[in-house]
């Protein structure tokens, strides 16, 4: 009899709740569509592989989800839940998405903090803590970078692996 596979960890709902309030399944899906459009037009990708790799956000969920578990402890989920429930932490991400639009734009966005987002203790708090650079990786070059790229390369290869005519 062959050994039972060890299942794959359930995201907790707390680490799901932080996915949602901070978009960043979208994120993943719009920048892997990117990727990919950008490796099809190089001929990097064949159309069947194309077709594999574009995701939506709800491929990324649980993988985002368990990334989140395990570069963060529970009280960080629950501070960072709590945070992007404030105006200053919905601020922060919308504010992170217009830069990003921006950039993809070929411009640039310089957004002013507003004085009473500045002055809220629990902005400060974020910002000086390691949260943001365990959340959104691409702030910085660090662990969790190569941790997200992992996951990222992960997905995608097994999206390619139960692909029919993806086989390069």
């Amino acid at each position: 009899m062959a050994p039972a596979l060890a299942a794959e960890p359930v995201p907790s709902p707390a680490a799901l709740e932080l996915v949602r309030l901070i978009r960043w399944d979208e994120y993943l899906a719009e920048s892997n569509a990117y990727s990919a459009r950008k490796a099809h037009a190089e001929g990097r990708l064949t159309q069947a592989q194309f077709n594999c790799v574009i995701l939506q956000p709800k491929d990324w969920t649980d993988d985002v989800a368990k990334y989140f578990s395990r570069v963060l402890t529970a009280k960080e989920i629950s501070s960072a839940i709590a945070f992007f429930q404030s105006p200053s932490g919905r601020f922060f991400i919308n504010s992170f998405y217009q830069k990003r639009d921006a950039k993809r734009r070929g411009t640039t966005l310089d957004i002013k903090t507003p004085p009473e987002v500045d002055r809220d203790p629990a902005f400060q708090a974020f910002m000086d803590s390691s949260l943001p650079y365990k959340l959104m990786p691409d702030l910085q070059g660090s662990e969790e970078l190569a941790a997200m790229t992992k996951l990222v390369n992960d997905r995608i290869g097994r999206a390619l692996a139960t692909c029919p005519g993806a086989k390069s």
